[in-house]
């Protein structure tokens, strides 16, 4: 989530939370995804 918020800069405070769970679940929807056949 971190990452993320970096690359796009500084976001109002309020906005970034949810900028940082929105991060946070497409990452782990990502990691779900690739070991999904393992």
């Amino acid at each position: 989530g971190d990452d993320v918020l970096n690359k796009i800069g500084r976001l109002p405070e309020a906005d970034q939370h949810c900028a940082s769970l929105a991060a946070l679940t497409i990452q782990d929807a990502l990691t779900n995804f690739m070991n999904k056949d393992k």
